[in-house]
């Protein structure tokens, strides 16, 4: 176990403002099994980390940015984009394939996650 959080701890030493936190008993899936807990851990930590301009959200999920990458809430006018990156190894990890997305289905899913 030690073994694989070295390489993350070696990645949090090389970005400026990053920490590692680690969510007891979660996996690779943890927006998953453990939502609620990395939820309250990610809106926590933006307030450390200051976002760039062009990262604008219109929820109150945080805004999270090193300055170069910015990553935030779904957007519905991102949907199409997000159907786009669908591929069918996502879909064998989620359980889905060999179903596909729809675009209505997609949207259905960002007004929920926006609510939760």
């Amino acid at each position: 176990m030690f073994a694989q959080i070295r390489p993350v701890q070696q990645l949090v030493q090389l970005m400026a403002n990053a920490r590692m936190e680690t969510i007891r008993g979660a996996g690779h899936c943890s927006w998953l099994t453990h939502c609620a807990e990395l939820r309250s851990r990610l809106r926590a930590f933006p307030h450390d980390v200051a976002a760039s301009d062009t990262s604008k959200t219109v929820s109150d999920a945080p805004v999270l940015s090193d300055g170069t990458v910015a990553l935030d809430a779904f957007q519905l006018a991102q949907a199409e984009s997000h159907l786009a990156g669908e591929d069918d190894e996502l879909a064998r990890r989620f359980g889905w394939f060999p179903r596909r997305s729809t675009l209505a289905g997609v949207c259905e899913s960002i007004a929920r996650w926006r609510e939760q």
